[in-house]
Parts: structure tokens; sequence; C-alpha cells
């Protein structure tokens, strides 16, 4: 019989924390998934990551990663995980995946979830939703706090936001002193100002946001202020558009297909 054959996929959201730190937790995943290749005569056929990448803005085929597990499906027979949460933090976003993998017969293994099964079997897409509805409810009970913190940060008169999710357009001026004075505010950033005026200008003339962002990657305008390679995509545009009180419009809800 042969051996089967996997993609290890890791990921890790944006986080205020070290470089390596992240590195570290990516190297984590994949050694763990490693180790479950290893104990069962599974061959790696490939690795897949999507470092500061985040599972709740971005659907799983919007990532790079996510691509690349995509283009290798007919080379495959499973896509290794360490966690649910590391693939998805969307609930249909998930299922529709994993449904389009049953077209060629690939499933998902999450091994660090205390157990490991097949979601392609009945049980295993019962315990599958369970687990990514839990995932989701974690990230919007996150968002949650964070919302009801800032509420009270405002209210004191403080930074409303941790300095690596400043809105896009802003930037942050003066410091925390060690004796716990806090001189940190928002402000314009001109460079930003330009490409939201773009962004909004655009969005109100009629403009799709993959239209938009792919407009902006053709002018090399980087996404991430800290990691400029970093493309748009649909979801940036829809991000920032949110952040200035333009709600995304809600159509007749239609089936994903991926091809």
């Amino acid at each position: 019989m042969p051996a089967k054959k996997a993609v290890i996929y890791a990921r890790v959201s944006p986080k205020p924390t070290k470089a390596e730190d992240k590195c570290e937790s990516i190297d984590r995943q994949i050694e763990l998934c490693h180790r479950y290749c290893d104990t069962n005569d599974i061959i790696v056929v490939d690795i897949a990551t999507d470092p500061k990448v985040s599972g709740r803005l971005q659907y799983f085929y919007d990532r790079p990663g996510g691509r690349k597990v995509r283009d290798l499906l007919p080379l495959i027979d499973y896509v290794i995980s360490s966690e649910h949460s590391r693939m998805f933090r969307n609930t249909i976003d998930g299922l529709q995946t994993l449904d389009d993998w049953l077209k060629y017969d690939v499933s998902a293994r999450f091994i660090g979830e205390g157990t490991c099964f097949a979601t392609n079997t009945p049980f295993g897409r019962l315990a599958t939703t369970m687990f990514l509805a839990i995932a989701e409810v974690e990230a919007g009970n996150n968002s949650h706090r964070t919302k009801v913190a800032a509420e009270l940060r405002k209210e004191q008169g403080k930074l409303v936001c941790s300095e690596i999710n400043v809105p896009w357009g802003k930037k942050v001026v003066g410091e925390k002193l060690d004796d716990g004075t806090d001189t940190r505010r928002l402000v314009d950033d001109p460079r930003e100002q330009i490409v939201l005026g773009c962004i909004i200008g655009h969005h109100k003339a009629g403009l799709k946001p993959t239209a938009i962002a792919a407009m902006l990657n053709e002018r090399g305008e980087g996404y991430a202020r800290r990691d400029e390679s970093q493309p748009w995509d649909r979801n940036h545009i829809h991000h920032i558009l949110s952040e200035h009180g333009y709600k995304k419009k809600r159509g007749k809800k239609k089936r994903r297909k991926y091809g």
C-alpha cells in the first residue's frame, strides 16, 4: 500500500511580539506536525505557512499559504495542522474549504486537539464543525474584549489602540514614560492618508475592493507598514473601509466555488 502524502500548514496572527517569537511559533507547529507524520509514515510533500496573517480577516484561500495548499491538492491525501484555529477562524470558510478538498479526496488532520480524526467522515465532520464554531467564538470574543478596552481607554483620554494596531492613515507620536505618564497620541500619517483617500475615493466611485486592491498592488503600495512586501487583497480594503465607517454591503449569499 503506497504511503500517504501530506502538506503541513502553519499560521500565526499579527501580534505585538518579537519577530523571533513568531518564527518560533511557526517552527513549533511544523515540528509537531512533522512528528505526527513520522509516527504515521506520512510523506511530507511541502510546507505552507502564513506568518503575520489574521485567520479572522482572511479566508483560507485568500492567504498565500492557503493558495499554495490549493495548488497541491491533486498531489496529496492530507493537509495537516496543529489546530483548527491555525487553518480557520470562520466556520463557513472552514466547511466550504473542506468540501472543496473532498473533490480531490483530501481531508484535514488537526493533531493538537487531544485527538486526531479525518474530516471526511460523518463523525469527523461533526467534530470539525464544533471545533470551528469554538474557534470563531474565541476570535469574536477577543475582538469584543479589545473593543471594550478601547472604549475605556478612550474615556480616560489614553491611546485607544496598541501601536501594532494603529488605524490605517494614523501614526503614534509621544511615548510612555517609566513613571507611568503616557503622552502617546494618534496623528495623521501623510503617506497613508494619501492611500486612504485613494481607497475611499474609489469606493465612493463604485469600484469593488478587489479592483482597488489590484490597483494599489500595481502602484507598488505595500499593505503592512512593517512589511512592505505584503500585497493588498480585498480583505485589507474591507477592513480599512470598516475602520473609517464604511460598512460592507450585504447582498444575497452565494456559495463560494474554487477550481
